[in-house]
């Protein structure tokens, strides 16, 4: 048997192994490929699903606006002590200036 190639290697062989090393390659290329859509499909689901959830949580938040205190309350005599201590502490930071104030000043106004 006469050969041709160096060590012993004929023209089919090196053809298969090359046609097996193509063979993988183009496996790899269409999974990655694959991959790619599926991930950017998913992601796209997710930012659709995002938004529908954002948008009905906006409209589940205007539907009822202050539940628990309306405005006419709000300004009623027995409710005035909701708002004294925040209005003194809101106005004593004011006055402290640029400096600001320490949060021992204001625990006073709020027990």
């Amino acid at each position: 048997m006469i050969c041709d190639q160096p060590h012993g290697l004929g023209g089919f062989v090196g053809a298969t192994l090359a046609l097996r090393w193509a063979m993988w390659v183009l496996v790899l290329a269409i999974a990655s490929f694959l991959s790619f859509f599926s991930i950017v499909l998913l992601l796209w689901l997710a930012d659709t699903l995002e938004s529908r959830n954002i948008q009905h949580n906006r409209n589940a938040c205007l539907e009822q606006p202050f539940a628990f205190l309306s405005i006419p309350q709000a300004f009623e005599p027995a409710l005035a002590v909701l708002w004294e201590a925040p209005i003194h502490a809101m106005q004593l930071i004011q006055s402290a200036g640029r400096g600001g104030i320490c949060v021992a000043a204001l625990r006073p106004h709020f027990q």
